[in-house]
């Protein structure tokens, strides 16, 4: 008799605290509340902006590598529609890709 009541114990703790943790971290609320945020240091821009992305759509950061020769497309995106032709031009540093 000893030998279940020893198993017993843990068993309805696990299933309670299971209960317990499943009743506190539930939401009822489909928004999630943050802290309020200071919009005094983001600017918005009504200009027409480019930035360049991998083909991932990746624009901050990409680890790309080449060992002796290689390729990379890069896509240049704007933040809204041109309204009319416009031109660009890339240059880039040699020196930053060399060892």
């Amino acid at each position: 008799m000893k030998y279940t009541n020893i198993f017993k114990l843990p068993c309805i703790a696990g299933v309670m605290m299971i209960f317990g943790c499943s009743l506190t971290s539930s939401c009822t609320e489909d928004e999630v509340m943050t802290g309020d945020i200071n919009t005094n240091r983001y600017e918005s821009s009504n200009e027409l902006l480019g930035y360049l992305t991998d083909s991932q759509g990746k624009h901050m950061s990409s680890n790309i590598e080449f060992r002796s020769s290689g390729e990379l497309s890069l896509f240049l995106n704007l933040t809204k529609e041109a309204s009319s032709n416009c031109g660009i031009s890339i240059t880039y540093d040699e020196s930053v890709l060399e060892e």
